[in-house]
């Protein structure tokens, strides 16, 4: 019979190394490393790829003020009618500022997301100080512009 002051352990009955702190371990050991010691395997998920519907919004935006600024300067341009073309650059610009929200309603569920998912935000706050420009500089022309 051992003493007491020894313990006698076979290897069934030695603790088991536990992995507490995974991303640590993760960043500090190689991949390969890391699945040989735990045995364990790693499986890295994507996040799934960011849409919302204001995207649609502006594209189909863009799309209405370009056919639209089309037709308004075709008909300014057959009948020699400036205030049909003052009408073509009105509406376009319009219509062009809709879309310019619409990209900011996008990038900023974007922000979220990214925010979310731990990803980089940069061009993301670019393109919403970007399009917020555009759409002040949008209105800011509307306004300029009016003959009310």
């Amino acid at each position: 019979m051992p003493n007491s002051d020894e313990v006698v352990q076979d290897e069934s009955t030695a603790p088991q190394p536990v992995l507490i702190n995974p991303a640590f371990e993760a960043s500090s050991i190689s991949r390969q490393d890391h699945t040989e010691e735990t045995g364990q395997s790693i499986v890295f998920i994507r996040a799934p790829k960011f849409k919302h519907p204001s995207r649609l919004v502006s594209s189909f935006a863009v799309t209405i003020a370009l056919v639209t600024f089309l037709f308004f300067f075709a008909s300014a341009f057959a009948k020699s009618d400036l205030f049909l073309l003052e009408t073509a650059i009105k509406s376009c610009c319009m219509i062009f500022n809709i879309a310019f929200v619409s990209e900011v309603v996008f990038y900023s569920h974007l922000f979220q997301h990214n925010k979310e998912t731990r990803k980089s935000n940069f061009s993301t706050v670019f393109n919403i100080v970007f399009f917020v420009a555009l759409t002040i500089a949008g209105v800011a022309l509307l306004i300029g512009n009016s003959s009310f």
